[in-house]
This record gives structure tokens, C-alpha cells and sequence, in this order.
């Protein structure tokens, strides 16, 4: 009786002392105390690491050595959310090679629009704060204006997010009930039914069909009439529209470009792997939610940095003056209400905030794996089954890899690709070689640069738009970790723009 008594005392302690955001800054405070690799037991044997090269060696041995940690992979497919983040093996291979190139460079152009009509209305949301005076927490709002870019990217339909659809109110409680579970210590959800979260999980698996299943007779009766697939293919694509201004482009979200490719009802499919409904469905959800977590997370803590430190929030508006200066349309608040890709790839000084933000807040900090066989780790002996954490968040603020590094400087990355000089006075400037935000190897993200176009996006609306400053009391947000990780709050007064 005793053993047990004790294993339940040490299971309330832990409870009682579970903290929703520390366990990244636990691994991190443990590879301070034991070093670059030790070994651990959560939740499976096994060892974490912290040093580039091995992590490095690690990622690019995924898939095949190592698979992303079963548990969790379970918690989301149970979730209904099966798609590439949680497949393994063969699965991975023909889910990743079938989505992944909707996501390259040449296809996020057209994505851009989708974008900008989202940072115009987050503009429009915000401007009662700045009339108003009062602080408020930007994170719902960036929360919003990133599912309602994710929804336009992967399903082509705009799902109200920011203005309080069904659609839009039914996604976020997916994003953030998954969240909370991926949080959690135990899995008591198992325990109690969510009638409100099942309810919303048919709506919108619906609504994902129901564009499917509109895409398909489009097609077939544009390739009826006209006995030509291919055409009929694009004819369906200019069909199907988008419920928000962006212009439709071919292939301008993923579902379109999966079923282009793939459905076995369609002639011009040029891959015969087809997708079933369900496992569409599973994609278009795991990239929305994923994608929306990343660029809520990260726009957020953009915002703390920018409004932390006006030097840097004049530099970007300057350099956003200088770009936008007769381009584009302009708004009912005069401002540019459209930006390019070619101008957001001049936009370096911004470029350079959004990297040195995911530097000192990675948004991934750790990435928890899975040996699939017996292998070994920085020469230590690794049995299938076992853990290995990779910590990314310990390099990032490593002295030894960047010049003080525990400093918010983003001319950093300036003077790293020769475009500034380094100040007087640093002799030793130091700027080595990390993994990311994005990870590394064959299972980074997919969507890094739709991601990075979706927050640089809305930075340049709300900085053209806005003075932006913190709320009094809003001091260093405190961090928690769920599929990214993302800051407590973030309250924000606004004042507009002359």
C-alpha cells in the first residue's frame, strides 16, 4: 500500500505544480545543470539534446530513424486532425509530397492578397482601441487574423474569423481545445464529453466536404459539356469563390491544388495517389491549425517587441514610408491598402525584426521525437521506443553563437549577410548557424514562408496604420507551450498614424 500511496502523492504534487508554459524552460534550465545531452524519463526514456550539430543529425534522420512522439500523435488524431503533421513512414512521404509544393515560393505569391485583406480588417477591428484610448490584448486578434489567412490558404473560403462567423468562431475552438489538450498532464479530456467542441468539429468538417464535394461536380459538368479536363479543372478552380476580396489565382489553396492533383474523378490529375475524402479533410485541418498556432503566436510576440522598443518600430515605419511611397491603392485612412511579394522581399529592416522575434522567442522551442529502431545519439545508446528532445530554444540564446544574445537587436541579422557594418566596438561579432522556428531536414514546415509573409504582413498594415505602444503594467509576457509557443498576453494602447 505504502509504494502506491507514494506514487499518488508524487502524481498530486506534480499536478499541483504543473505550469502550462514551464516545461520548455525546464528542459532548458536542465541542459544548463547537465549539459548538451543528458538522459530523462518524460514521458518515455530517453535523452534530450542542445547542441546544434547534434540536433541537426537528429532532424535529418526523420522520417525513418525517428517519428514524432506517439503520444501526442495519438491525442491529435483522436482529434480528427490525421494529416502530415502525425503521419509516419510511407503515409508521411505521399501526404508531404502532395501538399508540401502548394506552400513553395512561385505559389505564396498569390497568396499574398489573402493576406492583406485580413491585416486591412484587423486595421479596422483595432481602430475603436486607438479612438478609444484603452488597452486591450492584441493576442485574440492575432489569433483571428491568422485562421482567417490559414482558411483562405487551404480551403479558399473565408471563414469569418475576425468578424465572428460560425465558421470562423467553430475553427478557433478546435485550435485553441487542441491546444489545451497538448498542455494538459493527463489526459482528462478522455474522461468528459464536449458536446459544444463535437458540435463544432461537424461543422466544419462539413463545411471542408461540403467545398470538396462542390469542386468535384463543377468539374465534372465543365468537363460534360466541354469534354475538356483540363479546362474544366480551371474552369472549377474560378467556380469555387473565395468569400473575401482576395483574388482567386490557380491552385491558390491547398485543397484545390490536392484535388487538382490527386482526386481519381478528375482526368487532369497528374498524381494517380489519390486522397480520400477523409484523409483531405484531415490535411486541410492540420495546416490550418498548425499554421494559424504558428502565426498567431508569432505575430503576437511581434507586437511586444515593436511596441517595446520604438527605435525599431520607427525603422520599420520608415522603411515601409520609403517602399510604399505611390504604390498600390490606398484606403479611407490614406494608407497603401496592398502590398506585393517583390515589395515585401525589399522590406529587409522588417525582415530582420520578424527573424531576431523567432530568435529570442522560437516558436517551436522544443521538438519531442520517437526512435523507430535502435540507434545512438551523440554516442549515446538509443532503444526503440525511446524519447529524444530536441532542444532548439538553448542555441538560439547561446553567447557562444550571437553576439550578446540575450539583447533584442535585429540589425544583427543585417550586418550577418554584409548589409550593414558591424557598430564600433564589436570586435568579435558572432552570428552562427541554428536551427529554427521552422525545424530542419525532411520534416521542416511546410508553410514556413506563407507563415513569415502572413506576420510580416500584418506588421506593415498595423505599423502604417498605428503608433503602438504597451499597456502601463505590461511588463516581459510569460511564455506557454502548445503547438507553438506563444505569450500569455499582450496588452497594447494604439494611437493613429498622421
Amino acid at each position: 500500500m505504502l509504494p502506491r500511496l507514494l506514487l499518488l502523492q508524487q502524481l498530486l504534487y506534480r499536478l499541483s505544480s504543473y505550469d502550462r508554459g514551464s516545461l520548455h524552460i525546464m528542459v532548458d534550465d536542465w541542459a544548463e545543470e547537465y549539459g548538451d545531452c543528458y538522459r530523462l524519463s518524460l514521458p518515455a526514456p530517453g535523452i534530450c539534446v542542445s547542441d546544434t550539430p547534434t540536433i541537426m543529425a537528429v532532424l535529418q534522420q526523420r522520417p525513418g530513424t525517428f517519428s514524432r512522439e506517439a503520444g501526442l500523435c495519438e491525442m491529435v488524431i483522436n482529434f480528427g486532425f490525421r494529416g502530415v503533421f502525425t503521419a509516419r513512414g510511407e503515409e508521411w512521404k505521399r501526404y508531404r509530397r502532395l501538399t508540401a509544393p502548394h506552400f513553395s515560393r512561385p505559389n505564396v505569391r498569390n497568396m499574398v492578397k489573402y493576406a492583406c485583406d485580413m491585416a486591412a480588417k484587423l486595421c479596422s477591428n483595432w481602430a475603436k482601441h486607438a479612438d478609444s484610448g484603452e488597452a486591450f490584448d492584441c493576442m485574440a486578434g492575432c489569433a483571428l487574423y491568422a485562421l482567417d489567412v490559414g482558411c483562405l490558404a487551404v480551403m479558399g473560403r473565408d471563414v469569418g474569423a475576425l468578424d465572428g462567423a460560425r465558421a470562423g468562431r467553430d475553427a478557433l475552438r478546435l485550435k485553441d481545445v487542441i491546444s489545451a489538450r497538448l498542455c494538459s498532464p493527463l489526459p482528462l479530456y478522455r474522461l468528459f464529453r464536449d458536446d459544444e467542441t463535437e458540435a463544432a468539429k461537424k461543422r466544419f468538417d462539413s463545411l471542408v466536404v461540403g467545398l470538396i464535394d462542390e469542386y468535384r461536380k463543377q468539374q465534372e459538368a465543365t468537363a460534360t459539356a466541354t469534354g475538356d479536363a483540363p479546362a474544366a479543372a480551371a474552369a472549377a478552380d474560378a467556380a469555387i469563390p473565395a468569400a473575401s476580396s482576395a483574388v482567386a489565382a490557380p491552385n491558390s489553396n491547398l485543397l484545390k491544388h490536392v484535388l487538382r492533383a490527386t482526386d481519381p474523378g478528375s482526368a487532369a490529375a497528374t498524381d494517380r495517389s489519390a486522397l480520400t475524402t477523409a484523409e483531405m479533410v484531415g490535411n486541410v485541418k492540420t495546416y490550418m491549425l498548425a499554421g494559424s498556432d504558428t502565426v498567431g503566436a508569432g505575430l503576437s510576440w511581434l507586437l511586444y517587441y515593436v511596441a517595446a522598443h520604438a527605435d525599431v518600430q520607427e525603422g520599420i515605419s520608415a522603411e515601409l514610408l520609403t517602399e510604399m511611397a505611390g504604390a498600390g491603392g490606398v484606403n479611407s485612412e490614406g494608407l497603401e491598402d496592398t502590398l506585393t511579394w517583390d515589395q515585401l522581399e525589399r522590406l529587409e529592416y522588417l525582415d530582420a525584426v520578424v527573424q531576431e522575434t523567432m530568435r529570442v522567442r522560437p516558436l517551436v522551442p522544443n521538438i519531442w521525437t520517437q526512435a523507430e529502431r535502435d540507434t545512438a545519439v551523440a554516442g549515446v545508446a538509443i532503444a526503440r521506443g525511446d524519447s529524444v528532445i530536441v532542444n532548439l530554444r538553448k542555441p538560439c540564446r547561446l553567447d557562444a553563437n550571437f553576439t550578446d544574445a540575450a539583447a533584442f537587436w535585429p540589425e544583427r541579422w543585417l550586418i550577418a549577410d554584409g548589409k550593414r557594418a558591424p557598430p564600433e566596438g564589436v570586435a568579435d561579432f558572432r552570428h552562427n548557424k541554428v536551427v529554427g522556428s521552422f525545424g530542419f531536414g525532411p520534416r521542416n514546415c511546410p508553410g514556413q514562408v506563407l507563415a513569415v509573409v502572413e506576420i510580416k504582413v500584418a506588421i506593415a498594415f498595423l505599423v502604417r496604420a498605428f503608433t503602438i505602444g504597451l499597456a502601463p503594467g505590461q511588463g516581459a509576457p510569460k511564455e506557454y507551450e502548445g503547438l507553438a509557443m506563444a505569450p500569455d498576453a499582450v496588452r497594447l494602447v494604439l494611437q493613429r498614424r498622421q
